[in-house]
């Protein structure tokens, strides 16, 4: 989740970063049940988080309905950045086919 932020230009650090803490729950979340955690699943979490609290807090007190609109636009935009699907892909000596 550092990448990414740091991607989008976020505080990163997983201590300060209400956006790491919440990227990371969901990302957990999702992979302790065997479902994906790509970036465009863990976007559609963020607008619509599947869980009722982070910590001691409800998700709303957590992290505004708002500023989650806003983290999940950032998300989409690097998503659909020409640069960001290049980067994604991996190169083709990594490839098991290669």
């Amino acid at each position: 989740m550092s990448l990414v932020l740091r991607l989008l230009g976020r505080e990163s650090d997983p201590a300060k970063s209400r956006e790491h803490v919440l990227l990371s729950v969901l990302a957990e979340r999702r992979l302790a049940s065997g479902q994906s955690a790509e970036l465009g699943a863990l976007m559609q979490d963020v607008l619509d988080p599947p869980i009722a609290q982070i910590g001691a807090l409800p998700v709303n007190g957590f992290m505004r309905k708002t500023e989650r609109r806003d983290l999940a636009a950032a998300l989409n935009s690097l998503l659909a950045s020409p640069t960001f699907a290049s980067w994604r892909r991996a190169p083709r000596w990594m490839s098991a086919n290669g």
